[in-house]
């Protein structure tokens, strides 16, 4: 067990706590990596509102009571929590602007890059210095560099889906170790 998981035991939390914030933080690595890839405004106030009915929206659907188990054993055999795992096969097996095959290897580099256990796809190189900057320094990106990447051939379309499959992977990666550890046991037995 990783000292992170012992010391929030040792806190208190229970698996459901410990879930609960292993996804929250999940969600802010990749809202912060997509953010920053795309230079978000911040929201005026009228958004900020709305954003505040929507999470409390959130909050109520949350309370109910939760699927048992929590989480799902993917295909790839790793352990994701439900929803995110449709997810997760949403991203990497639906049709877009760009090839599923580059969506998965993109996906499979930046969590690499940030300790997960994924194949070594074949990355363009010229994806590689946005790809490892979107892992590693999300906020670092600028404008330019996604604007080169049209020049480079790439649509809108295909530059939000390998983003998003990039934040993804880069951000899922903690997660699964989470899962892994938390899960392990009872995985073999479901």
């Amino acid at each position: 067990m990783s000292a992170v998981l012992a010391r929030s035991r040792i806190d208190g939390l229970d698996d459901v706590a410990i879930e609960d914030a292993a996804n929250i933080a999940f969600h802010f690595n990749l809202m912060n990596r997509l953010a920053d890839a795309f230079d978000f405004d911040l929201p005026g106030q009228g958004k900020v509102e709305l954003l505040a009915q929507m999470l409390n929206r959130a909050k109520s659907i949350a309370s109910k009571k939760r699927p048992s188990p929590s989480w799902k054993q993917a295909a790839d055999g790793r352990v994701r929590p439900i929803e995110i795992a449709l997810v997760h096969e949403a991203l990497l097996g639906t049709v877009g602007a760009s090839s599923l095959d580059l969506r998965c290897a993109v996906e499979a580099f930046t969590a690499r890059l940030r300790g997960g256990v994924r194949p070594n796809l074949p990355v363009p190189e010229d994806l590689v210095p946005y790809l490892e900057k979107l892992s590693l320094h999300a906020y670092r990106i600028t404008d330019e560099e996604v604007e080169s990447l049209f020049a480079l051939g790439y649509s809108k379309d295909a530059i939000f889906e390998l983003t998003l499959a990039g934040a993804w992977g880069a951000s899922i990666a903690a997660l699964e170790h989470l899962y892994a550890e938390l899960y392990t046991d009872q995985r073999v037995a479901a």
